[in-house]
């Protein structure tokens, strides 16, 4: 085979996969929209299932403590529930309501900026225009009709001339 035919067949696959890959994406631009948003929700969803399974894992091992010592009940009713201490001696501080107003206003600050969704890449953002997918259609289709045409088959001519 000589290098001439060698650098056809490379030139003829590389415009022919380019042409595909083009047309593939014009085709597919709203599912793969579609695929990296659940993608987005599902990796939401395992870390929602992750902290599930921490939170059962503490209140299954809060509720073995319980079993084994009663006494801790009345100790966690005071954190959980909020009720009063009623022990005489000892001494329980009082959080100013500034301070705890602002340690709330702090944490829905930080919640809010951790929910933003991840925005999906530009480049699929401008596939999905109706417009951009059009003419990404219809140049992927040109440039593979091209390539059967420059880098397809030999002529009849070159064929009489190889032989």
């Amino acid at each position: 085979m000589r290098k001439a035919d060698v650098w056809r067949t490379v030139l003829f696959c590389l415009f022919v996969g380019a042409g595909l890959a083009a047309l593939t994406v014009s085709i597919l631009a709203n599912e793969l929209l579609e695929l990296y948003r659940y993608k987005v929700e599902l990796q939401k969803n395992e870390e929602l299932n992750r902290r599930f399974q921490k939170l059962s894992a503490e209140y299954e091992a809060i509720i073995k403590q319980i079993e084994d010592d009663p006494n801790i009940l009345a100790r966690l009713a005071g954190v959980g529930l909020g009720a009063e201490p009623d022990s005489i001696d000892t001494a329980y501080p009082r959080v100013p309501e500034h301070t705890r107003l602002t340690a709330e206003k702090i944490l829905l600050e930080q919640r809010q900026a951790g929910s933003e969704e991840p925005s999906p890449p530009p480049w699929l953002l401008r596939c999905n225009e109706p417009l951009a997918r059009t003419i990404m259609f219809l140049c992927s289709a040109g440039l593979i009709i091209v390539s059967f045409i420059c880098f397809g088959t030999k002529k009849p001519n070159e064929i009489i001339n190889n032989q």
